[in-house]
């Protein structure tokens, strides 16, 4: 199968804190949750994101797994579905950064059938003598007495043995076919997994994970490769945003967002599609902003604008906090950087300048975070990353993003493409025929 490798990328992310799992996935509107019937009972898939320009589109069944013992294994179900309209051959491997494995991975066959235990129940009663009255009553309740087969639909079938995983084959593969894959920072793959994914197929996926040691918190990409074609990833960010589905003019009220009522949604002055303008003529410290998922750690990207031309006082900022904490909405955010004469970013200490910015520019910032020590790190314009930089505040899991800005008169701010990774334009393919 090493052959059979292309262009088809798809990640996966939980993070596992101590036995708990959170799949890093927004919640699908009611009445549009998909689901699968298996051993007679449902399983459900309410957690995607949100799928823009993708062909594999994934959910998962939970936010937050609990297992009991983290290191006795527990399962993540997982539902693909195949909108390529291309059959896949695909390799599936587990990237972890501590002492994690994947047990199994089996898939759904939906159409096959199992045997189950179904149990019988009858009434059992009891009668109680009452010395008192020298009477007796009979008290009767349905009781489980015995056990029946019975045949439903879905069966889980076990994939082959995992085989091992070659990094050196895995970097020349990706070499060769210039695939650009997702930063998965210091988590390694030791395994692999082969699977099939047919035209136009929904695939349903029983994941086994297991610890093999103690742990404080773990974060792991699923990373499937195909061979004809296509592009998929889930973004496990706060949240993705890129404004083009809003109506033009006010952005609050639109899509989650809550605040002051000069941000608006335009489509003239945007790094792609639309973007947020902020044309307040004076005002300080004027903010908009949407709460997301919770992400203990993670990563964002951000294109800032600003018009400063001058030496007045004009700022264009993103922050992230917490919901109910350190919400970022006024002055305690946990995390904040932005435009200014520089790119500046919110220390404990104070301000800080790390790298200079021409006014009037998109400027692409894309910034990670992480709650072992509460640091953050940055990349500018697709450079090199910055050392980790302290953070102005503590967290728990960052879930709120804030917009905001100080304007001066006469000056502009803008907000595009909130995201994990940076805006990619789409592919245009021609076709050459002699």
């Amino acid at each position: 199968m090493n052959n059979l490798w292309q262009t088809i990328k798809k990640s996966i992310k939980w993070v596992v804190i101590g036995g708990v799992v959170l799949a890093a996935y927004t919640l699908i509107p009611n009445g549009e949750i998909p689901s699968v019937m298996v051993n007679g009972e449902v399983i459900e898939f309410p957690y995607t994101d949100e799928n823009a320009n993708e062909d594999f589109i994934i959910r998962t069944d939970k936010e937050f797994y609990t297992p009991l013992w983290a290191w006795n294994g527990f399962d993540v179900y997982v539902m693909v579905k195949n909108e390529s309209g291309k059959t896949q051959n695909v390799y599936t491997s587990p990237f972890f950064s501590k002492d994690f494995t994947v047990e199994s991975i089996a898939i759904l066959d939906p159409n096959a059938t199992t045997i189950i235990k179904e149990p019988i129940y009858g009434e059992v009663c009891v009668e109680f003598y009452n010395a008192t009255s020298s009477s007796t009553s009979t008290e009767c309740h349905q009781e489980k007495i015995g056990e029946k087969d019975k045949e439903v639909l879905g069966r889980w079938n076990n994939i082959p043995a995992p085989t091992f995983f070659s990094e050196e084959d895995y970097q020349q593969f990706i070499s060769d076919n210039n695939i650009s894959v997702k930063d998965k920072r210091d988590r390694k793959a030791k395994q692999k997994f082969e699977a099939l994914f047919l035209k136009n197929q929904t695939v349903y996926f029983k994941v086994r994970l297991k610890a093999n040691g103690p742990f404080s918190v773990e974060e792991f990409d699923l990373e499937i490769i195909g061979n004809k074609g296509g592009y998929g990833i889930l973004d496990p960010t706060i949240l993705t945003d890129d404004f083009n589905s809003y109506n033009d003019g006010d952005l609050n009220g639109q899509g989650g967002w809550s605040g002051d009522a000069s941000f608006d949604v335009q489509g003239v002055v945007a790094k792609e599609g639309k973007a947020v303008e902020n044309l307040s003529q004076s005002g300080d410290d004027i903010h908009i902003a949407k709460q997301g998922t919770g992400r203990a750690d993670g990563k964002i990207t951000v294109y800032l604008k600003n018009d400063r031309s001058g030496s007045g006082e004009n700022w264009v900022q993103i922050r992230l906090g917490e919901v109910g904490g350190n919400s970022g909405d006024g002055a305690a955010p946990c995390v904040e950087f932005g435009l200014y004469t520089g790119i500046w970013i919110h220390r404990t200490a104070g301000w800080l300048e790390i790298a200079s910015y021409t006014p009037g520019d998109w400027i692409c910032i894309e910034m990670e975070w992480q709650s072992s020590d509460y640091t953050t790190r940055f990349r500018i314009d697709g450079g090199s990353w910055t050392g980790w930089y302290d953070t102005y505040a503590n967290w728990t899991a960052l879930d709120n993003v804030v917009l905001a800005c100080y304007v001066s008169s006469g000056y502009k701010d803008y907000w595009d493409h909130i995201a994990e990774e940076p805006y990619a334009p789409p592919v245009r393919r021609i076709m050459i025929i002699e």
